[in-house]
């Protein structure tokens, strides 16, 4: 009711700025998620540009702490669906359908099994049937199909591993009896073979397998790194990512020098027949700490974090001192460079555990690193100068809507042919459509409850208009 009460009063201030914000660099959303004592655990977008961030947060007077998804409604964290899991969410993904799944190490209160839920944008819904599963689950990947796969701790009564697989209506175990260890990354690539990726013991102790159809076969991981050739990973897997190529990218605790192990962390790609190193000798990564997670964007930048920093640590002789801040990475496809500096750098003050991106390649990350009031917090880079508030249209009464506020679909009134824009009212934007006299019918059903802005350009005229989507 709250939220719903502030999105009245918000719609009461029609509001529509004229001018671009430059926003390349970094910023917070809102004033701290969480405070000191939670847990932010994991992140997602979905293809309408919405953030989404799960965790362990501060409750109220009954209930010390609770686990529950929050969504960043242009201004502020709110929670979605009323649904508070009893334990830990620890993975959220969407489809490309802009449907949200979380998993993690909550249970059914029937079965007792772990499950994964699904949010519609209405409600939230169990995905239960055929094989149990548990006890943990901290992967998740979605097919092109919708085929969903779930990776972690997962393990049955006889303690043989599998990842499971949800086919649309139930759990099916992908088990092999060389199969053996937790499985910290999961993806999928554009023709549908799964690969996992983790701690995982398969054949000499591949650390990346996929799946056949049958069994688990391992990736060949005998890499090329720095002149050296035929050695193995020497450390797991904690995030994969494709490429629009369908190259595999892998990253996790392992090195480049597998014989002393005084190398550093790097990202590996795996093109199908040979591993290489994304950027060698000046322009290498060389980081001191592992790589927790990864995201590949269409442009083919690659962005990275996790426990390294931008300063190298120095050993005194008795103990290893840590100095300057955790940062993102970038690769721009010919060097990897921290993902801006100076006064516009992260300066995380703690590990970062999650990067995800939107479909403007702006960066959302979150971990353990705080703001300046001790809460833990969720960080955005922009991608480039972006309109980050709405333009300016004329307020006259071209354009007219019923009903208002609405649900699903809005009849809008116009009176000459023209384009139609919609944003979001935080300023992002939604999607444009071309409108012909005298009525036309926009779909809002896909979108998230809140107020978007609708510009209209005809040509001889332009006018705007809120509308509230319950």
């Amino acid at each position: 009711m709250k939220f719903l009460f502030l999105i009245f009063i918000s719609a009461l201030c029609h509001i529509v700025f004229s001018s671009a914000v430059l926003a390349q660099g970094w910023t917070e959303l809102g004033n701290g998620l969480v405070s000191q004592e939670s847990t932010i655990t994991a992140l997602a977008t979905d293809p309408a540009g919405n953030v989404y961030a799960s965790g362990y947060f501060g409750g109220n007077e009954t209930q010390a702490y609770v686990s529950y998804v929050a969504q960043w409604i242009g201004n502020d964290w709110s929670v979605i669906g009323n649904w508070y899991p009893n334990h830990y969410i620890r993975v959220l993904a969407t489809d490309k359908d802009g449907n949200l799944y979380a998993a993690g190490d909550f249970t059914d209160g029937t079965t007792g099994s772990c499950y994964v839920a699904k949010w519609d944008g209405h409600n939230w819904t169990k995905l239960t049937g055929g094989s149990t599963i548990g006890p943990l689950i901290q992967a998740l990947a979605i097919a092109d199909d919708g085929t969903i796969y779930a990776g972690g701790v997962l393990f049955d009564e006889a303690h043989s591993y599998y990842v499971a697989k949800w086919d649309g209506t139930s759990w099916t175990r992908l088990m092999d009896p060389s199969f053996y260890g937790i499985v910290q990354a999961l993806a999928v690539d554009h023709s549908g073979k799964l690969y996992a990726g983790g701690n995982i013991l398969l054949q000499n102790n591949n650390y990346l397998a996929h799946w056949n159809g049958s069994n688990w076969l391992p990736v060949d991981i005998h890499v090329k790194m720095l002149g050296t050739v035929g050695y193995y990973l020497n450390g797991d897997i904690q995030a994969l990512d494709f490429d629009e190529e369908n190259n595999l990218y892998a990253a996790g605790s392992f090195e480049n020098d597998t014989v002393g192990f005084n190398g550093t962390s790097y990202v590996a790609k795996w093109d199908g027949i040979t591993w290489s190193e994304v950027g060698q000798g000046e322009h290498a990564l060389n980081t001191h700490g592992s790589i927790s997670t990864i995201a590949v964007a269409p442009s083919g930048n690659i962005y990275a974090a996790g426990t390294f920093m931008n300063q190298t640590p120095y050993y005194d002789g008795t103990f290893i001192h840590l100095s300057g801040s955790y940062y993102v990475a970038q690769w721009n496809g010919t060097q990897w460079s921290e993902l801006a500096t100076n006064n516009d750098s992260l300066r995380a003050n703690g590990s970062i555990t999650d990067l995800v991106l939107d479909q403007n390649e702006n960066v959302y990350v979150s971990g353990n690193f705080k703001n300046n009031s001790e809460n833990l917090k969720v960080a955005k880079w922009s991608a480039s100068p972006l309109n980050t508030s709405i333009p300016h249209a004329s307020d006259t009464p071209e354009l007219t809507s019923y009903p208002n506020p609405a649900h699903d679909q809005i009849q809008l009134s116009i009176q000459e042919n023209g384009t139609l824009q919609l944003y979001h009212f935080s300023g992002q934007y939604i999607l444009t459509k071309e409108v012909t006299v005298p009525n036309t019918q926009l779909d809002l059903s896909a979108l998230p409850s809140g107020i978007y802005t609708l510009l209209f350009n005809g040509q001889h005229s332009s006018s705007s208009l809120q509308v509230i989507k319950e």
